[in-house]
């Protein structure tokens, strides 16, 4: 859900307060620190996408019920098998557990829970890409593949208002994501252990 900054100048993450800008460049997806209006640019410069769950602003997630949250789900989900990423990043976790209430309505995969409990970082689920034939057109982002699945991965939310995590710790999390981007890229990446989600 945007903020009422974003909703009111039309970009991501707009309050001069949020770390998220800062993340992706400390983090390693973008060479410099660009502000809020870069994010048109993200796409085809950097092959970064940015979408919300929720259009409608909010000043924070609490405003939001887990219901209105959940039902958004399905529409993301089918975004992300048109687009095809390699990887998608939740920020919040409150997001992330609208995806697992909607997925486990949805899947007809189980979700097993986790040994121990939940972790920032990659999660243990992927949504498997289709074979696409040899005629089909060309995909819009070049991060989009052609095959494999998209890997799934959760940060906290990049308010400043979040105390529990300082910039430098998320900044680390943008980090590893970046080198697990990189191995998948490279074909280095053994995702064998995570479970495909049917969706």
């Amino acid at each position: 859900s945007p903020g009422h900054d974003s909703a009111v100048f039309g970009h991501h993450y707009a309050h001069h307060s949020n770390h998220f800008w800062k993340c992706l460049h400390r983090g390693g997806f973008t060479p410099e620190l660009l502000p809020p209006s870069a994010g048109i640019i993200l796409p085809k410069k950097h092959n970064i996408g940015l979408t919300n769950l929720i259009e409608r602003p909010s000043s924070e997630v609490a405003e939001l019920a887990p219901t209105e949250l959940t039902a958004a789900v399905p529409a993301l989900l089918a975004k992300i098998r048109r687009r095809r990423p390699r990887a998608v990043c939740f920020v919040g976790k409150v997001i992330w557990e609208a995806i697992t209430r909607s997925l486990k309505k949805h899947s007809v995969t189980p979700m097993k829970a986790r040994a121990n409990k939940f972790a920032w970082g990659l999660q243990p689920y992927k949504i498997p890409h289709a074979v696409l034939p040899l005629s089909s057109p060309p995909l819009h982002l070049s991060l989009g593949s052609q095959s494999g699945a998209t890997l799934l991965y959760v940060v906290p939310s990049t308010s400043a208002r979040v105390v529990s995590h300082q910039l430098d710790d998320k900044a680390k999390l943008f980090a590893a994501l970046r080198a697990l981007v990189d191995s998948v890229n490279k074909g280095t990446f053994d995702g064998s252990g995570i479970v495909e989600l049917d969706v």
